[in-house]
């Protein structure tokens, strides 16, 4: 009879899954978030009409270079399909 602490700690899936990315992706989902927060930060006398069409943009440009890594990385079903 084997004694069960003797075996390694299996480690979350999900932590596993994370880790295993390629690290285009994990730089990819950093770029968002950091992105995110940036956003989330500005003043609210700052949120102008330029604030918001730069905001818009650069949601748009991180969104795609995320989905583009993960497009490559085969994790998405999107494939080769191009950006409409």
């Amino acid at each position: 009879m084997s004694d069960m602490s003797d075996e390694p700690e299996e480690p979350d899936n999900a932590e596993l899954d994370w880790l295993a990315q390629p690290p285009t992706v994990v730089e990819a989902i950093e770029d968002l978030r950091e992105l995110i927060d940036d956003l989330y930060d500005v003043p609210l006398d700052e949120m102008t009409e330029f604030f918001y069409v730069s905001a818009y943009n650069a949601l748009i440009e991180t969104g795609r270079y995320l989905v583009q890594t993960l497009d490559e990385a085969g994790i998405s079903d999107r494939g080769s399909k191009p950006w409409p």
